[in-house]
């Protein structure tokens, strides 16, 4: 099996496994592999070894970063480079980071809760530094739906400005979620490449562990209080909680869809009303399916269900 003969070259050694990673991370499209690998060896051999395997992941983005700010011509994105870089170091060591708490405490609801928390505070400093960010969201999305728009040729792009009522009304609706939507995905990223991490593991290691661990995802208390909390403030407009809100639907969205596999697994024609629930997800965003969770944390409707079977 090929899947064995890489799990074991890669574990057979700290050479091997970081050399891999170096060498993953340099191939376009297939470089997210690189950090799975390090989540992988945190899984199985402990902080150390895998904190050595992440930096060996992300040096071939920093000699990226080095080598496209020596060019004499960057692309004219309206994200800095920098940023971008920034942003794949950051999603490298979350991921290791989950990977560690994951490996300790085998428990997928205290990484949602943990990633939930640690994205609020993440907003909330940037709010705090940056008081103004808002309004630096609105020059940088203005610029970005410009150069989309004019990139795909539909329009004039001479008709296409900054200060046009078209762009003015997307940047208006995108600036207040702008930090929080970027903060999601990378969060987001981190969790999906542990996922993969822990498929691989479960696959080579412990059949069908993985399985009974997502099936399990239950937010607490506390999360579901700061949601309700953060419900109420957002209907007021507070900026900060408004710009907070993505990072809680996706942790609970994910929380939902655990429950959703759950429930939907011991009824008849699950499949049918599991597809019907990922129709609506698609129709309506994560709201839905994390209000459920959210009701999920107080009702804990595993267990009601477990009663009555």
């Amino acid at each position: 099996m090929l899947l064995r003969r890489i799990t074991d070259y890669i574990l057979q050694s700290r050479l091997q496994a970081m050399g891999v990673a170096f060498v993953c991370a340099f191939i376009p499209v297939l470089g997210s592999i690189s950090i799975v690998i390090a989540a992988l060896v945190t899984l199985r051999k402990g902080t150390f070894e895998g904190s050595l395997v992440v930096l060996a992941a992300s040096l071939p983005i920093l000699i990226g970063f080095m080598m496209g700010s020596q060019a004499d011509t960057l692309p004219d994105y309206p994200i800095s480079l920098a940023a971008i870089i920034l942003v794949l170091l950051a999603s490298n060591v979350l991921t290791w980071l989950f990977a560690v708490l994951l490996r300790q405490y085998s428990s997928w609801s205290l990484v949602l809760q943990l990633t939930a928390f640690v994205s609020i505070v993440a907003i909330a400093v940037v709010h705090v530094i940056y008081p103004d960010i808002q309004n630096w969201w609105a020059t940088q999305l203005a610029n970005y739906f410009v150069k989309t728009l004019q990139a795909t040729g539909q329009v004039n792009p001479d008709d296409v400005k900054p200060d046009s009522t078209m762009i003015v009304q997307l940047v208006s609706i995108a600036k207040p979620y702008a930090t929080g939507m970027v903060i999601a995905f990378l969060t987001f990223n981190a969790l999906l490449q542990l996922l993969l991490a822990r498929w691989w593991q479960a696959a080579m290691f412990n059949p069908g562990g993985l399985r009974k661990e997502l099936m399990g995802v239950r937010m607490g208390y506390t999360a579901g209080a700061t949601f309700i909390i953060g419900l109420m403030l957002s209907y007021w407009g507070n900026e900060v909680v408004v710009d907070v809100m993505p990072v809680i639907y996706l942790t609970f969205g994910l929380a939902g869809f655990s429950l959703m596999h759950c429930l939907f697994a011991k009824v008849k024609f699950g499949w049918f009303w599991l597809v019907l629930a990922y129709i609506i997800v698609m129709i309506f965003g994560f709201t839905p399916i994390a209000i459920v969770a959210l009701l999920d944390t107080w009702f804990d409707f595993r267990k009601r269900m477990a009663q009555q079977i």
